[in-house]
């Protein structure tokens, strides 16, 4: 969630005087927030907000920016405008902050606003005062993060495809065999003289196909992650510093550098 800068005040009554009227346009106490130097921040402790230390007000510049980058839940545009920030919590300034993700749109705006000046004050803040008589020279980083995102699908399905199959079955039959021999003897009573007809019921194995699934193969899926390496690049600036002179001026014992312009 992004958080803005409503205003920035000197004492703690004008502080108050700001959060009552801010309540009295909409923004809850529950949306407010106060960002102060500690001796500041329990003077205001009974307002019913949450008060934040500016701890990192004294902070280098490499360790200032992401604490500042992870209390706004945003980057700040101006690199510059961070010194000024800074300068305004070590002046012991009371900065009263929004946090709009449950405002109206109309309330939203009107935060972007007032925090794109504050930000803006603050660049000039940096710019016109530096620290200890120090002009710092700034340069812009490649901040690079990573993100996850769905670069495609694979989609595997399984189809049924028709092939012929051809199997050799051993089959059995029943034949008849007639076999005659000349015999010779005396007619039996069983024996019956005259026309007959006999019956001898043959058999034979018949083949019965019928398909039945079997498994013949297993396939798994998975993943796996595979590092690979990405070359990015983008223009970054820098500030350098020009130094103008008029006259017979020595700076720093050093006439022939090509930053001092005459």
């Amino acid at each position: 969630m992004a958080k803005y800068v409503m205003g920035t005040y000197g004492s703690i009554s004008e502080a108050k005087n700001a959060i009552a009227q801010l309540n009295r346009e909409g923004y809850p106490n529950a949306s407010l927030s106060v960002l102060a130097d500690k001796s500041k921040v329990s003077g205001l402790s009974g307002l019913g907000l949450a008060l934040e230390d500016a701890s990192y007000a004294n902070a280098e510049y490499e360790g200032l920016w992401p604490r500042i980058k992870h209390f706004f839940g945003r980057e700040v545009e101006s690199p510059t405008a961070v010194f000024g920030h800074q300068q305004d919590l070590r002046d012991g300034k009371i900065l009263v902050i929004a946090d709009c993700s449950k405002v109206s749109d109309a309330m939203l705006g009107v935060a972007q606003e007032k925090d794109a000046t504050y930000w803006a004050d603050a660049h000039k803040v940096a710019v016109k005062k530096p620290d200890d008589s120090t002009i710092r020279l700034m340069q812009e980083h490649l901040r690079v993060s990573k993100e996850k995102i769905e670069a495609g699908e694979v989609i595997i399905k399984k189809r049924v495809v028709q092939e012929r199959e051809s199997v050799d079955v051993p089959i059995m039959h029943e034949e008849l065999t007639i076999e005659r021999y000349p015999v010779s003897g005396v007619v039996t009573a069983s024996d019956k003289f005259g026309e007959a007809t006999y019956t001898f019921p043959l058999t034979e194995e018949q083949v019965r196909v019928t398909k039945v699934p079997v498994v013949t193969e297993e396939v798994r899926v998975s993943r796996r992650d595979v590092t690979g390496e990405k070359h990015v690049s983008d223009t970054v600036r820098r500030e350098e510093l020009d130094v103008g002179k008029s006259g017979n001026v020595i700076l720093d014992g050093r006439r022939d550098d090509p930053r001092i312009h005459p």
